[in-house]
């Protein structure tokens, strides 16, 4: 089955062309193809490598690089820094940050041909058929959901004329933008769908395919329980916030099934979450797999360089000579690094603390610090993020880390950010609290609890945690565009507050209102006439 999969993940390697980043798939699109339930759930496989062929524009630039927590224009490891555009909010229309959509109508015209021939598959059991199909419908919602964070509206492709090669008239193959509550009302309609077909069947072991590595339930229902609380506080083009809070109950009541099922829990130790020893472990809801002599996370970049640079020449938080942690060997070209306020929020990261370790287990499990001694003592330089560090195989480090989407911790914080919302202090500090204790471990008292304050104070609170622990996990561009610090007004968005922004006195993390989405390259526009004209281009660019 695993070689029947890569070799279907190579083959559906779609050709960048004119339009959406699509193109025909005779051998899979042909009829002769679509009879057995292994040939539909190998292409289902394929479904998930196209997830991680974008898991990267998914989690780092679209999810982290325009947070504000990235150093630029240079590593402390000399290496001229990626995506500084992203970084530096200087997009523009021949500058997009991404090309061709970020590849993700290449997953979604894979999406539509599943549905379509799945849909009418008479060579399945019903309860089967419902299982694929509502894995495939929350994933196309992921996928267009975050076309809407990052564009607004869209084009929607929902027939598979264009991966099955039914349409071959390239005029009628052109798709305008649709309004951004157009696009919204698909998004909706999508993970309604999933949490109808999945039904009863709560299992993570989806289809018996992959623990943990399938879309399930517990998958859409965070899924959905994001979209009404990102439409809570978030307008997007012609599609008006709820401010009104209408939404949140459903999202509220989403996330506690969630919570209380009894096969799913935190880690005890954070850094098992990330264990490659300990995949699809108890916190983990959804996550994309990688292995050795499969595919690596793409990860590497956030590493360091063990000979060029300068890092082989600094220390480690002890004082020791930085040498190589990780065992990489050689090691990578350090084109992407946290900006040093990320390591020193971890209480008890600062040498000057004087305590052997921090007191906050994450640090050490998502940071190296790299530190100067000028004589006077070290100095913090800058960091390593080695969160995800994948294993050690036959001397050579592999970076084959899971890429996780949705795990338990990312439930209570989303319920603390809910309740806090609703004005219920008890959960607020029930579901702060959790993620807290478990980061404090053995050292975890009383004065490491967060209490109850203002609607400010507590969202604060809670984007802070999230700062601590989802650190690589895509989460803060999200979190700022949607955090407030005025319960319904929209102007008070952490992206506009100083707040928002790690570094202090430094200002909000981004000036320009318009740039919370992205331009339209100028290559879609001018290969696609229905993007051409200018009221298809996102205001501002």
């Amino acid at each position: 089955m695993k070689k029947t999969a890569y070799l279907l993940a190579a083959l559906l390697a779609f050709a960048s062309c004119n339009w959406l980043d699509t193109t025909p798939q005779d051998n899979y699109s042909s009829e002769s193809y679509w009879k057995t339930a292994s040939q539909a759930e190998a292409y289902l496989s394929g479904i998930y490598d196209d997830l991680r062929s974008v898991a990267f524009n998914h989690v780092i630039r679209f999810g982290e690089l325009g947070s504000g927590i990235y150093r630029a224009p240079a590593s402390t490891n000399t290496n001229e820094v990626a995506d500084q555009p992203i970084i530096n909010h200087t997009l523009s229309a021949d500058v997009p940050g991404v090309e061709a959509w970020g590849g993700l109508y290449s997953a979604i015209a894979d999406c539509n041909l599943f549905i379509d021939k799945v849909s009418w598959a008479g060579y399945l059991e019903e309860d089967e058929k419902s299982c694929l199909l509502a894995q495939v419908h929350g994933l196309r919602a992921l996928l267009y959901f975050d076309l809407y964070r990052i564009y607004g509206g869209v084009p929607l492709r929902l027939e598979p004329d264009i991966a099955d090669g039914s349409e071959t008239d390239v005029r009628k193959m052109y798709l305008a933008r649709s309004s951004a509550s157009k696009t919204m009302e698909q998004i909706m309609q999508d993970v309604d769908l999933s949490l109808e077909l999945f039904g009863s069947n709560d299992s993570f072991a989806v289809c018996n395919l992959g623990k943990r590595i399938c879309w399930s339930k517990a998958a859409s229902q965070c899924l959905a329980a994001e979209i009404l609380l990102w439409n809570t506080k978030v307008s997007v083009g012609d599609y008006a916030a709820r401010a009104d809070g209408s939404l949140l109950p459903r999202a509220r009541e989403l996330l506690e099934e969630v919570a209380s099922r009894n096969d799913i829990a935190l880690e005890e130790n954070f850094a098992d979450i990330f264990d490659t020893s300990n995949k699809a472990g108890k916190e983990i809801i959804f996550a994309l797999h990688y292995g050795i002599g499969e595919a690596v996370n793409g990860y590497g970049n956030f590493l360091y360089h063990t000979s060029t640079g300068q890092i082989h020449n600094m220390y480690r938080r002890d004082g020791s000579p930085f040498g190589d942690p990780l065992s990489l060997g050689s090691g990578y070209n350090q084109t992407y690094e946290y900006i040093p306020e990320m390591y020193l929020q971890y209480e008890g990261t600062s040498v000057s603390a004087g305590l052997d370790a921090p007191l906050d287990n994450r640090a050490d499990a998502s940071f190296i610090g790299i530190f100067d001694d000028s004589g006077a003592g070290l100095e913090l330089k800058g960091t390593v993020c080695s969160k995800n560090p994948g294993e050690v195989s036959a001397g050579t480090r592999v970076l084959c880390g899971d890429i996780v989407l949705y795990r338990l911790a990312w439930v209570y914080l989303t319920l603390a950010e809910i309740a806090n919302w609703q004005g219920d202090a008890a959960a607020f500090e029930e579901n702060l609290n959790a993620v807290r204790a478990r980061a404090y471990g053995s050292n975890w008292n009383g004065r490491h609890s967060v209490q109850s304050g203002s609607f400010k104070e507590n969202e604060l609170a809670i984007l802070k945690e999230k700062d601590k622990e989802f650190i690589l996990e895509g989460q803060r561009w999200w979190d700022l565009r949607r955090m407030q610090t005025v319960r319904g007004d929209e102007s008070s968005h952490l992206l506009f507050q100083g707040e928002g922004n790690p570094v202090q006195n430094k200002g909000a993390v981004l000036g320009e209102a318009f740039r919370v989405l992205w331009p339209l390259s100028t290559d879609i526009r001018a290969n696609d006439p229905e993007l051409s004209s200018d009221e298809m281009q996102n205001p501002g660019y």
